[in-house]
């Protein structure tokens, strides 16, 4: 049923109140495309019948009638399929099947590190000497393997099907290939496993296919292919699997990893990376048991194993990350819309995953290389609005494999391409990415008390989300917060009303959380139930501060200064006029910072909107050119080139603890608003004497770890914490107070004047 009035505000109506939905939840339905009634049903209510009629795909019925000969007379079949999580999962479903048939079926995953991906001669060579089938089928890879099918055929005399996803190149293999990617007029992004799965329904009907929804589920969204439409009703069912426990192997992993009900996002971020990392460190074919064993024995060896593995994944990525990071610092990224590096030490297995785990760092596509067996290899990961595919392509010449989709792609060249690859690739992107789209995406504004569990529940409607049906997320603004640790970890918690928010590894932003500037907080909902009871949670996902119409930068400003500094960083000074004249014709590298509220409002708007705005912390590691206002002493500033105070320092102490590249500029603008506000916060010296006398008596009958807490205890009337904040910096530079093992001090060795501390001096004129 259409809808006949097109006003986008109009249908959302109409959609809510046809499905009882709250028009909230409607608007993103037809923010996603999701326009009619029709639509909204298909989308709301996955039904498998909606599935791609399969006499629409190109190549099917040869490869049907292929496989039932085979079936027919009783031939032996090898599955060849892929070492990831994809490959594993559509072996396993065609080798249950065809087990199911009585097939003499066995299965091959070529070693990452041995054959590489796809098919290869030395594993073709291996199949034959081992085990001489009649058919060998291939999962998940073959469809740019010309010359590997022809061998196979023509030299071993072994009859080939190709079944795959990935994008065909000019040339295909000369046999029987059933890939969507062929078709037109029907839905093409379905996974290896999928291909697998709507190959099985082919050959025996939807029935027998159900069984195998989980497994395709898993491939699903590990692949990272787009959640709508078919693959979206293979997830929805075989989540529904997965949580009946249908599988004895798949629900002892899950037990082993995932607490209560699984949803898509468990799959992404704990079940699929622990089949994966198999494959990338080892042989992947046992894991193919996880999926046809019942076997406990060999079940319980295996996760175990598994989760050996994925351990060690684990520790090795994140070596490789902090490894890439080091390499970004002064990398050019006004020249390098995408991230391409090179060692021939790392290892390849683990190339994949740190490449996502960069573009969420630096929101770029990110490809990592390395060598192997005197070939350089890579693997790649992008952003939405980036075909990393389309941007290998247009090197292909000198390529001399390549592979995958718009999200994710793997490729090998010879090492001295190397460079000519990474300037060809980024001169490319440069001339078909649109600045925006590497820029972070601003998220919908709503207020907080919007919402509650009925509303959160309707959310889940939603779901599963994934790769084009991204999880709903909200920002709000909120002043100040009372986070707080969750016990001894990094995760906080703020209780608001009847809602909990949940921001995990946020120990750093601790203080911005809870300070009484103007935040916007990114969040996604859902209800957590606990005990029989519901909580509506709200999970941070990311926190920002641009809204600089807060005045709250002196105190900050001088506690960054507060102690005694051996090695400040040498700093330039610059005309305020020439300060900008850095961002003219570049678009990265430049920070600026200021404290000042007066200082932020004589900026030249024209300025402004060449630049992000920030209070506090920056929101990505990328290094646009940007304007901190009154930045946090834990921001990383590691990536830019310049930093740029644009308010003279109390001392060197302030640079010197910010987290600034070695090889960067710092500039200084003479500017002393800053100093003239801290002179007029600055006691008498009655005052600081009753300051010195509250703090000397506090800190003789208790340790204190932070200043803030001091200042709450010392009970001296009429002064404000900035005024505070002035006198300790002055007693730091005095030296009678200091900052050792963790806690405030008095040196009471220390026996000093007022008049000698140089800041009293500056600060009294």
């Amino acid at each position: 049923m259409m809808l006949k009035d097109t006003n986008n505000d109009v249908i959302a109506g109409q959609i809510a109140s046809h499905f009882g939905l709250n028009k909230v939840i409607a608007d993103i339905l037809v923010s996603r495309n999701i326009d009619t009634l029709d639509k909204a049903d298909a989308f709301l209510y996955p039904k498998q019948s909606n599935m791609t009629p399969l006499e629409l795909y190109v190549g099917l019925d040869g490869v049907i009638e292929r496989i039932k000969q085979a079936v027919d007379n009783k031939e032996k079949v090898v599955l060849y399929g892929d070492y990831d999580c994809d490959g594993i999962c559509g072996v396993s479903i065609l080798y249950l099947y065809l087990q199911s048939r009585g097939v003499d079926v066995s299965y091959f995953l070529p070693s990452r590190h041995t054959h590489g991906y796809g098919l290869s001669i030395e594993a073709l060579e291996s199949i034959a000497e081992q085990s001489f089938p009649d058919l060998i089928v291939t999962v998940d890879c073959g469809i740019s393997s010309k010359n590997e099918v022809q061998y196979a055929q023509e030299v071993l005399g072994i009859d080939v099907v190709v079944t795959d996803h990935h994008e065909p190149i000019a040339e295909l293999p000369e046999c029987n290939i059933f890939n969507p990617k062929l078709s037109k007029g029907c839905f093409r992004e379905l996974c290896g496993a999928g291909v697998a799965l709507r190959l099985v329904e082919a050959l025996a009907g939807v029935q027998e296919s159900k069984k195998y929804y989980d497994i395709a589920a898993i491939a699903t969204v590990a692949d990272i292919v787009p959640l709508v439409e078919d693959n979206r009703i293979i997830v929805y069912y075989g989540l529904m699997l997965i949580n009946r426990g249908y599988r004895k192997g798949v629900k002892m992993l899950v037990e082993s990893c995932v607490k209560g009900v699984v949803k898509s996002s468990d799959i992404s971020y704990k079940i699929a990376p622990r089949i994966n990392s198999v494959g990338r460190l080892q042989d992947a074919n046992p894991v193919v048991e996880l999926f046809v064993s019942n076997d406990n024995f060999v079940l319980s060896n295996l996760i175990e194993e598994i989760e050996k593995l994925n351990d060690l994944r684990q520790t090795m990525t994140t070596d490789l990350a902090t490894a890439c990071d080091d390499r970004l610092i002064g990398f050019d990224f006004e020249d390098n819309p995408i991230i391409v590096l090179y060692d021939r030490y790392w290892d390849d297995g683990i190339l994949g995953i740190a490449s996502a785990r960069l573009v969420g760092e630096f929101n770029r596509p990110v490809i990592l290389l390395t060598k192997n067996k005197g070939v350089v290899k890579g693997s790649g990961r992008s952003v939405e609005g980036v075909n990393i595919l389309d941007c290998v392509s247009a090197c292909s010449d000198i390529l001399l494999k390549f592979g995958g989709h718009k999200m994710a792609c793997g490729l090998s060249l010879q090492e001295d391409n190397v460079e000519e690859f990474i300037r060809r690739i980024n001169a490319f992107a440069k001339s078909t990415i649109s600045s925006q789209a590497l820029q972070p995406k601003v998220e919908a504004f709503c207020k907080l008390d919007d919402f509650d569990i009925e509303f959160a529940k309707q959310l889940a409607y939603l779901e599963p989300y994934g790769e084009g049906n991204r999880e709903v997320t909200f920002s709000t603004d909120m002043g100040k917060c009372d986070f707080a640790p969750i016990g001894n970890s990094e995760h906080l918690k703020y209780h608001y009303k009847d809602s909990d928010f949940l921001a995990f590894s946020a120990i750093d932003k601790l203080s911005l959380l809870n300070s009484s500037a103007k935040k916007k907080i990114r969040f996604s909902l859902s209800v957590n139930v606990f005990k029989n009871s519901e909580t509506l949670q709200a999970n941070v996902l990311n926190v920002t501060c641009n809204d600089v119409e807060c005045d709250m930068g002196v105190a900050n400003y001088v506690m960054q200064s507060i102690y005694k500094s051996n090695s400040p960083i040498q700093v330039r000074h610059i005309d305020k006029e020439r300060a900008f004249d850095a961002i003219a014709d570049s678009s990265y590298g430049t920070c600026y910072l200021c404290y000042d509220y007066d200082t932020f409002k004589s900026i030249d708007p024209k300025i402004i909107a060449k630049l992000m705005i920030n209070n506090g912390f920056c929101d990505s590691d990328c290094p646009y050119n940007r304007l901190i206002y009154n930045p946090d002493v834990n921001v990383n500033l590691t990536y830019y080139d310049n930093i740029v105070l644009l308010e003279r320092p109390l001392s060197g102490a302030l640079t010197a603890k910010m987290q600034i590249s070695k090889d960067a500029s710092v500039w200084v603008v003479d500017d002393d608003i800053m100093q003239r506000r801290c002179r007029n916060k600055l006691l008498d010296y009655a005052g600081l004497g009753k300051v010195f006398t509250a703090i000397k008596t506090l800190l003789a009958a208790k340790s204190y770890t932070d200043y803030y807490t001091l200042f709450q205890n010392i009970g001296v009337e009429g002064v404000a914490w900035e005024e505070f904040c002035v006198a300790m910096a002055v007693f730091v530079d005095l030296g009678i107070v200091k900052y050792d093992n963790n806690a405030i001090i008095i040196d009471r060795e220390v026996k000093t004047k007022l008049d000698c501390s140089k800041l009293y001096r500056v600060l009294s004129k």
